[in-house]
């Protein structure tokens, strides 16, 4: 794909018209081979029910819903084709989706939608896409630390947090997800407006939320020089939410005492981390950081929910999912083997690029599990910086107290073999086999997890950026200027003073 071709739409897939269901319909816009200098796709074109009208069209990634359009634009050309059509002149549709957070090479499902609620299929879009990058360069780059509730989440961030090159703010249970807010916003005000989620007035009718951004539409990008609001002001935009992480990061890493500066030597890179959960959001996150690190981590899943049960028992209040299921039973056949199945599934798309670690590792064999972590991070993994790490961590404090399901961490592993009764433990066992088979646990309990599989330290990316945005070269010349004439006015005073003398 060419410098400036954004997007590149590979295929048109036209379905079969539902002679039952539609009189007819066509996808005008966009052209099989066709490029566009924006992080959008255009989609338009008319459908006419027969025996139910149609109201709406939708648009879903693997599908997902993404967008919707009310069918209602003037089609007079529709209109001369079925003049006995009484909704033929109004049977017109456009919608425009951006494609940050979408998969690199994918494609669109486009689906209407009846009055009664029934969906027929209409066609499918495949494309290509460049990935955004934004000119700014990162100095802390996201460490993403992602497991289901109750894995020890929260005692490897309080161990990760005291690395000299990590930081987190380190407030229990250590969930500040800066980076993910900054994210969220990105994903959604790149998006071109829609007006079936937010009306054009939305943002000053309601004080307290902006929703897209009102002026980003396909009908305003025309009047733009060279579709600023498909382009350049999401590449703006994610410079500005990349330098509002690096700030908030460096802010906390000056009060922990922390010099977050970094080099071109790779063993001084510097790493924010936050738990993360298998959402959207990661995507949009590790498309716009090239050398973000993951680590992901997994428990004994009958210990985990042993753990879940007992915590929700000591707070007096079900969460972590189980609030969802009537029994235990129906909470171990869905919710514990969503969550096997959820972790397993990230594992094998990232594997070549995250780290792998157990609990049960961390706990009974920290030093060295530390020593791994910190060596793939290309961080100090030094003896002595792991020891003074564990001694830090391992302060007692009433927040670990509460965190707390069992007398100790050593007597957590492998609890589930007298938490359980027998059929649950069969269950659980039936329902995660697979992935407790791929992250080496025993499948009876009786034998030791067997050796994690050697991580290959990923290679170190590099951040190049696409052509530089016009208001970004403006800005870097603003700067040389200011700062030329900063140099020229304190030579000026060098001479004056040597006039003097």
């Amino acid at each position: 794909m060419s410098e400036n071709g954004r997007v590149e739409i590979l295929e048109i897939h036209r379905a079969e018209v539902d002679t039952e269901a539609l009189w007819g319909f066509a996808i005008d816009q966009p052209k099989q081979r066709s490029k566009t200098n924006t992080y959008t796709i255009y989609v338009a074109g008319w459908i006419l029910g027969k025996q139910s009208k149609v109201i709406e069209v939708e648009l879903l990634d693997s599908g997902r819903p993404l967008r919707k359009a009310i069918v209602g634009r003037s089609r007079p050309d529709v209109a001369k084709q079925y003049p006995q059509v009484s909704e033929a002149a109004n049977s017109g549709f456009q919608i425009e989706v951006g494609v940050i957070g979408l998969p690199l090479e994918g494609e669109l499902s486009i689906q209407a939608i009846f009055e009664n609620q029934s969906s027929v299929a209409v066609g499918v879009i495949k494309y290509r896409r460049q990935r955004l990058h934004s000119n700014y360069k990162s100095r802390v780059q996201p460490l993403l630390m992602t497991s289901s509730g109750r894995s020890g989440s929260t005692w490897i961030m309080r161990l990760l947090s005291h690395h000299p090159k990590i930081v987190t703010s380190q407030i229990h249970p250590y969930e500040i997800r800066v980076s993910q807010y900054w994210m969220q916003m990105l994903a959604i005000l790149s998006q071109p407006h829609n007006p079936v989620d937010f009306p054009p007035d939305y943002f000053y009718n309601e004080f307290r939320c902006t929703g897209q951004n009102p002026y980003h539409n396909y009908n305003i990008s025309h009047c733009l020089d060279s579709s600023w609001l498909g382009r350049e002001y999401i590449e703006n935009l994610a410079d500005f939410c990349r330098q509002n992480i690096d700030n908030f990061y460096e802010d906390i890493a000056t009060q922990q005492g922390k010099a977050l500066t970094q080099t071109s030597d790779s063993s001084s890179n510097c790493y924010f981390v936050e738990k993360f959960l298998l959402k959207l959001n990661r995507t949009v996150l590790l498309e716009l950081y090239p050398q973000a690190r993951e680590i992901i981590l997994v428990r004994d899943f009958r210990d985990m929910a042993c753990s879940i049960t007992a915590f929700n028992t000591k707070r007096g209040y079900v969460d972590f999912g189980r609030q969802r299921f009537k029994s235990d039973r129906e909470y171990i056949q869905k919710g514990v083997r969503s969550a096997a199945h959820n972790i397993l599934q990230l594992w094998k798309q990232r594997k070549e690029q995250a780290h792998l670690v157990r609990y049960e590792d961390l706990i009974l064999a920290p030093q060295e599990t530390l020593s791994s972590i910190f060596e793939y991070l290309n961080l100090d993994n030094s003896s002595s910086t792991i020891s003074k790490i564990l001694e830090k961590a391992s302060e007692d404090t009433p927040q670990l107290k509460r965190h707390r399901t069992s007398a100790n961490p050593q007597e957590s592993i492998g609890r589930w073999r007298h938490d359980l009764e027998p059929s649950l433990q069969d269950l659980c066992t039936e329902v995660c086999k697979e992935a407790l088979q791929e992250f080496g646990y025993s499948l009876s309990g009786e034998e030791k997890p067997s050796p994690l599989p050697k991580t290959i330290k990923p290679q170190i990316e590099t951040e190049a950026s696409l052509t530089p945005t016009r208001s970004n070269v403006m800005n870097q010349t603003e700067s040389a200027r200011k700062y030329l004439k900063q140099i020229k006015s304190q030579l000026q005073n060098i001479k004056n003073s040597l006039e003097q003398c």
